[in-house]
């Protein structure tokens, strides 16, 4: 049995000589078959066999077209041609396992860049997905981490800050503030200033209430209760 000329098998080397009908059929296509072989494993030099192997054929159509079948110029051109269609098909068997075993490497060099691509690829995105689960985390975690501030104590600056609060509703939380003292729960601030029920809801993890004005608030209402009695 006859030695494979590549570790494909026969079946492979078969499969990627078909190129080679080309040369060995009617043989006006004899050039392509080196066009096509240059292509697959990026060789020049059977580019330039393949121009070559081209120029009869175009001088074959030219004189077909511009000269009589017994023009001397005309037989002169088809024996050029017919000798190098010989010639291609000589060649092609040649360069045949050449070819296969050049496109064996190249194919092995082809999957390994294809694999690192891969890995690459795989890895940039790993590499997203991962920043993005960190950004995620550092979201989760400056939500959470919440330092509520004292709204009986609070700068209109710190409670300017809160989200959905703002500066023009700071600025009525200090005026009514510094008009009734004190606020008695965050229900009362939100009441006190107009805040409507979802936004006080949103801004509740933001804000507390010192219990020292809140008891320093009832002893001033208890003395105002002796003093009236």
């Amino acid at each position: 049995m006859k030695k494979t000329i590549t570790s494909k098998g026969r079946t492979w080397e078969l499969l990627n000589s078909i190129w080679m009908l080309w040369t060995l059929t009617v043989g006006f296509f004899n050039y392509i078959s080196f066009f096509y072989i240059a292509y697959r494993v990026k060789q020049k030099k059977w580019t330039v066999w393949g121009i070559i192997y081209s120029i009869p054929f175009i001088a074959f159509i030219i004189s077909s077209e511009a000269l009589s079948s017994d023009h001397w110029l005309y037989n002169f051109i088809m024996i050029i041609y017919f000798i190098m269609w010989i010639v291609s098909i000589f060649h092609a068997f040649k360069v045949r396992a050449e070819y296969l075993l050049r496109l064996e490497a190249y194919g092995s060099v082809a999957n390994k860049e294809r694999e690192r691509l891969r890995k690459e690829i795989a890895k940039e995105y790993a590499n997203e997905k991962n920043q993005s689960e960190v950004k995620v985390e550092k979201q989760v975690s400056s939500q959470t981490v919440i330092e509520p501030v004292d709204i009986n104590l609070a700068t209109e600056q710190q409670l300017a800050e809160i989200p959905s609060l703002g500066l023009i509703l700071a600025k009525k939380a200090m005026a009514k503030r510094e008009e009734i003292g004190s606020f008695q729960s965050i229900e009362h601030f939100g009441d006190q200033i107009g805040l409507k029920p979802h936004v006080l809801e949103r801004v509740k993890p933001y804000l507390k209430v010192s219990q020292t004005v809140r008891k320093s608030s009832n002893a001033e209402s208890q003395t105002g209760r002796i003093v009236d009695f």
